[in-house]
């Protein structure tokens, strides 16, 4: 079976795990819908564009029995055919061992077998892998990967401000040590996407002398 994406429909880029909806089932765990009888409901509304999913769906709910968690699809239709689906119900979790004690729950997929955090949806849930999903930022390169990295450390800082901005201050009740370290990799990383930036700008402008 092939990844997300293959078969007659061709999507023009590669989805990422932000174009599917998902079930998180550390999240679940937290809010204890994988207590035995529990049940959960959420809405969801505008996530994932025709382009991308091939499937709407308004709202989900679930309940969890005997290592199960049991859902059901509202609304959901296929965006192809514009016609109501009928997806399989059942989600398998094993409840693994803890190294301290305890047991932390992962989902099993349903088409290679694997233990996972999170699954998405695509006419049934699976995992990333399987659905051939990436992040976004494996497809930046070059300064934009290092625009990517940057504005990451800058959000540890607390800071939302560009690459050329000041360096941020020590956020309060940050160790000195850690905001040393963090502003030395983010000095280091900015320095080099200005200089990738600069790189490129002279190659764009040297094609335009020739």
């Amino acid at each position: 079976m092939g990844g997300f994406g293959s078969g007659p429909f061709k999507t023009t880029r590669k989805a990422t795990v932000y174009d599917l909806r998902s079930l998180d089932i550390e999240r679940l765990n937290k809010l204890d819908a994988l207590t035995e009888g529990a049940e959960w409901h959420r809405n969801w509304f505008g996530k994932g564009s025709p382009e991308q999913a091939l499937l709407s769906v308004q709202r989900i709910d679930t309940r969890y029995s005997n290592g199960r968690l049991q859902y059901q699809v509202r609304n959901a239709t296929d965006l192809l055919e514009k016609v109501p689906v009928t997806l399989p119900n059942n989600l398998f979790v094993d409840w693994r061992p803890c190294r301290f004690g305890g047991h932390r729950p992962l989902f099993v997929c349903s088409s290679c077998g694997h233990r996972r955090v999170k699954l998405f949806l695509h006419h049934k849930f699976k995992c990333r892998k399987c659905l051939g999903l990436i992040y976004p930022c494996q497809s930046l390169r070059g300064a934009d990967l290092l625009e990517f990295k940057a504005k990451k450390l800058r959000a540890k800082l607390h800071d939302n401000g560009d690459i050329y901005d000041d360096l941020p201050d020590r956020p309060k009740h940050m160790h000195i040590r850690t905001y040393e370290r963090l502003i030395e990799a983010l000095d280091e990383i900015e320095s080099a996407a200005d200089h990738a930036f600069m790189k490129r700008l002279g190659t764009a402008f040297g094609r335009r002398l020739t």
